[in-house]
């Protein structure tokens, strides 16, 4: 039986011991699995289903709840994953919560969304951008159910919330689709600069930038360029909004890298969890029908 932190809110009735009873307390994914990290006692509340009823007591407690959030204490947690996913696919059925935001790229988990709703790819495309998960029998489950409901036009969308691009998506694609975007717009941006940002964004050569005042005061002045470019948009669609919050992510993660480079001291996953909280927010707003579930490590989402 896992350890639990002692509580009242937390107590384990000694009924529940044993596997073989119908009855089993459930606590919510996000305060079970942060128990390893904290050290007081988080308060929630015990619930209790048994296996005819499933989830269906959540179905009130999650009335009118747009952003759900799934965690786990380590990546890969069997028996956790597999539960967060019963619990994915029955809102999806119930609740119509039919997005599924994991802690991965924001740009790699939106163009492998993009090549798939195209019909140009399998969903075996969501192996290179939902990288740690991917190598898991839950996330192949997950795959294998997105297939069948296709033709229903009822499958789950997967996309990313993460500050961090760490997948080959990005490298293969990020640079053409920011091209694409300002010569559509009829904006014109030299291959000088966009040379420079994949050396920065993509294969992360940050040493000179890191230690050279000029070459820094000059890649932020590409920055402010390609940002303004952003902002001479107007009526932006879908893509050219993500797309600039994917340069902001990137600015803000280059400018992590480089204060390491320089012995600065910093709180790394703060500032991450920050980014991270930004970017839900945007996506919130950027999809205002859609009702969201949160997957990611649990300590991505708890406070302090």
């Amino acid at each position: 039986m896992p350890y639990f932190v002692k509580s009242t809110e937390f107590a384990i009735v000694e009924k529940y011991k044993y596997i073989k009873m119908k009855k089993v307390t459930l606590l919510l994914f996000l305060f079970c699995s942060s128990f390893s990290f904290s050290q007081k006692p988080i308060a929630g509340k015990p619930y209790v289903m048994n296996d005819n009823k499933d989830f269906y007591f959540l179905d009130k407690i999650l009335k009118n709840k747009k952003i759900i959030l799934l965690g786990e204490q380590t990546y890969g947690d069997g028996a956790t994953m597999d539960e967060k996913l019963n619990l994915a696919l029955h809102l999806n059925r119930r609740k119509g919560k039919n997005t599924l935001v994991f802690e991965t790229g924001m740009y790699e988990g939106y163009k492998a969304w993009k090549l798939y709703t195209a019909n140009k790819v399998t969903t075996a495309i969501y192996n290179r951008s939902v990288y740690r998960w991917s190598n898991t029998r839950t996330f192949q489950n997950l795959l294998s159910h997105m297939e069948r409901t296709a033709s229903f036009k009822d499958t789950i969308k997967v996309i990313g919330f993460d500050s961090e691009e760490g997948g080959s998506l990005f490298s293969q694609y990020f640079i053409e689709d920011l091209k694409k975007i300002f010569l559509e717009r009829q904006i014109i941006i030299s291959d000088t600069v966009f040379s420079n940002i994949e050396k920065i964004f993509v294969q992360r050569d940050l040493n000179n930038v890191a230690t050279n005042k000029k070459d820094s005061l000059n890649l932020y002045q590409q920055y402010n360029l390609v940002l303004g470019s952003f902002k001479e948009i107007g009526r932006p669609n879908i893509q050219e909004k993500l797309m600039e919050q994917v340069v902001l992510n990137q600015i803000a993660q280059v400018d992590l890298e480089i204060k390491k480079i320089q012995k600065q001291k910093l709180k790394q996953q703060n500032f991450r969890d920050s980014q991270m909280a930004k970017n839900l927010i945007f996506l919130s707003e950027l999809y205002p029908d859609e009702k969201m579930i949160c997957w990611s490590s649990s300590n991505h989402f708890a406070n302090n």
